[in-house]
């Protein structure tokens, strides 16, 4: 049992309040002893001592709350995002940043705030260029734009290359022929006649060896005639008159002959020749630039 020596009521604190708080301690006092007999406390004993002193109650509960508020707030670090992250960092890198540029450059307080201007400056260079994902697109879309540029350029140039190497055979190149190899006996222009096979036709090109597929050259020539191969050969557009049936032929020099006077019809004569002088054929521009000596 508790013995209970009220203290006198605080200033300002009327008497009736300081008896509704004597009385609920009391009411503690009393169930706490009960609690310690029994380990319970009666719900009539209570319930009388809580009867009538309904207002003394209020206290309790508010107190109660209060500490498990207290208990239930939340411990640890809080949730920081990157971009509060990068902020904190930049802030606590501005003090050493001031010291070394005092140290860097002096204690002149313009000259320091230029370089601190120019710092500035750089950084939100930086962030625009480097921390920005619309500055990530933008370099993604030129790298692309790039790789593509670079992808169709090569392809185009190995396209041209494998297109100059099949236009390179049977005297279709486009390299100038200069200086002309005194060997070559006969020019672009001229009629001739086939030896063996009696048709006509103009010259429209020359080389100083035989130039086609390896293929070709070994069906062209078998081993007996090897020796063709290393001779001038000439690309003849053939008379249609003669009616041989192929439009162009690609034969070596010793199976032709100069003709006088004769004109050779063929569809394609006037893209490569103007006119017809009675001798030989008048080159157009382009192929007088390729055969300047002829």
């Amino acid at each position: 049992m508790y013995v209970f020596i009220p203290p006198p009521p605080p200033t300002g604190v009327s008497p009736k309040g300081g008896e509704r708080h004597r009385g609920f301690l009391l009411a503690v006092g009393v169930a706490e002893q009960q609690r310690g007999v029994t380990g319970k406390v009666p719900r009539a004993a209570a319930g009388a001592q809580l009867r009538g002193r309904t207002r003394t109650a209020a206290p309790g509960p508010a107190i109660e709350s209060r500490e498990v508020s207290l208990k239930k707030l939340p411990v640890g670090m809080p949730n920081v995002s990157a971009a509060a992250l990068l902020q904190i960092c930049v802030l606590l890198s501005a003090l050493p940043a001031q010291y070394f540029i005092s140290q860097w450059y002096g204690t002149d307080s313009a000259q320091r705030i230029q370089i601190t201007e120019r710092i500035i400056v750089w950084w939100s260079s930086f962030t625009k260029s480097y921390l920005s994902l619309d500055a990530w697109a933008d370099h993604l879309k030129l790298w692309l734009s790039k790789t593509r540029k670079w992808y169709y350029g090569e392809k185009k140039i190995k396209s041209e290359e494998n297109e100059e190497t099949t236009h390179s055979y049977f005297a279709e190149s486009t390299y100038i022929r200069s200086p002309k190899p005194e060997y070559i006996q006969f020019s672009v222009g001229q009629v001739i006649v086939h030896k063996r096979f009696g048709y006509s036709g103009v010259i429209v090109g020359w080389d100083v060896k035989a130039k086609a597929p390896e293929e070709w050259l070994q069906h062209k020539y078998p081993p007996a005639k090897q020796d063709l191969k290393d001779t001038p050969h000439y690309r003849i557009l053939i008379n249609k008159a003669n009616g041989f049936g192929k439009p162009t032929a690609y034969i070596p020099e010793e199976e032709i002959t100069i003709i006088m006077g004769l004109e050779v019809h063929h569809p394609d004569m006037k893209a490569y020749f103007s006119g017809y002088d009675g001798s030989k054929y008048i080159m157009q521009p382009w192929l007088k630039k390729i055969y300047p000596h002829d």
